[in-house]
């Protein structure tokens, strides 16, 4: 606890105070409040609330306040406020502070632990997508490669006409095409999306089963499909996406860890 009088001039200094401040009771006695342990960004509205106080009757009023310890470093405190002698010639502002400073530390800590296991759940989501996109492509690229070689096995036996050439790089086209439109697809399924629009259930299953299916059925799981939810809604899709599939991959996971026999997802 502290006291000041009218001119912010400290006439109570407890060893409470003592502690969370490092001033001795002699070192505070006389000094003024925003020259003992005001931040400099703090002392004008210090000086101008503690005047709207005697001038206006109006009360500072309890809160949190990073205050300065006597070595320079800041103090989180927990100050409440009364003025006693409010009417007199004499009035005395009296502060009761409850040292916060260990638990900010900790907040401080718990906070970079969580930014840490963000940061670890977007590296975990990252290593899922890029694996699924593998899943996605592997086919397309064998089918691509099966191409090129039947086009290079052709033009070797010189068998290659003109319209088999059309064919093949039509058909190289259209596999590269659908490569471009699995990264378009995660692209989008991953990037937030804060515009409502109108789907249904069957819509935003399907669009998942489209990035993740694969991954699944290459894990010898099957995917048993009852959709039969075509009423339409307002939504934001990505997020509802995003919570069938945790859910999917939930599902899949339970039944790697458990070795399940003849393993199947219904939806």
């Amino acid at each position: 606890m502290q006291g000041y009088n009218k001119y912010r001039e400290v006439i109570y200094w407890n060893e409470a105070s003592e502690k969370i401040y490092g001033y001795t009771k002699e070192e505070a006695l006389g000094k003024q409040l925003e020259d003992l342990i005001i931040p400099d960004f703090m002392k004008d509205d210090v000086i101008l609330f503690h005047t709207n106080w005697l001038e206006k009757g109006e009360a500072i009023p309890s809160g949190e306040l990073p205050l300065e310890h006597k070595n320079g470093s800041t103090v989180y405190v927990y100050s409440s406020h009364v003025m006693l002698g409010e009417d007199s010639d004499y009035p005395e502002m009296f502060c009761i502070d409850i040292d916060l400073t260990e638990q900010k530390k900790q907040e401080e800590v718990l906070k970079e632990k969580n930014k840490l296991l963000t940061q670890q759940s977007r590296m975990a989501q990252m290593g899922e997508m890029i694996s699924m996109i593998a899943h996605q492509w592997r086919q397309p690229l064998a089918a691509i490669s099966a191409t090129s070689a039947s086009i290079e096995l052709k033009a070797s036996l010189n068998k290659l006409d003109n319209d088999t050439a059309q064919q093949k790089a039509q058909d190289i086209s259209a596999f590269s095409q659908h490569l471009s439109k699995t990264i378009d697809d995660f692209r989008d399924f991953f990037k937030p999306n804060k515009k409502k629009i109108e789907t249904s259930y069957d819509e935003l299953i399907t669009s998942v089963l489209e990035i993740i299916g694969v991954s699944i059925r290459n894990k010898n799981i099957e995917l048993i499909q009852e959709l039969n939810c075509h009423d339409r809604f307002i939504t934001y899709p990505n997020e509802l996406k995003q919570v069938i599939l945790n859910l999917i991959k939930n599902a899949e996971d339970a039944l790697l860890e458990k070795r399940i026999e003849n393993p199947y997802i219904k939806i």
